[in-house]
């Protein structure tokens, strides 16, 4: 498929379950490439390379930077299926 189409094998369905699949297929792309940086924008958003470069010419790759926007107006809350786990985090555009 070449070096900038992935096979996620994930669903193509719309929900949180196939995002979340989708998200952690390029995560894990990313991790293993010994990329830099990682930047995920949606099907419906163009990115400017030059720019985003210049913006990011800015930061340290070794610190966490997060560009955006929250998507939502609270926290998601999720709880582990096996267990006493909760987690709160935020859902960022």
């Amino acid at each position: 498929m070449g070096s900038h189409m992935i096979n996620t094998n994930c669903s193509a369905a719309h929900s949180r379950q196939a995002l979340s699949c989708k998200m952690a297929v390029e995560y894990d792309t990313f991790i293993s490439s010994g990329k830099k940086w990682f930047c995920h924008v949606d099907d419906d958003n163009y990115v400017n390379i030059r720019p985003l470069v210049k913006l990011l010419s800015h930061y340290s790759h070794a610190h966490d930077v997060y560009i955006g926007r929250p998507s939502l107006d609270r926290p998601l809350e999720a709880t582990e299926r096996f267990g006493d786990s909760h987690t709160v985090m935020c859902s960022l555009t």
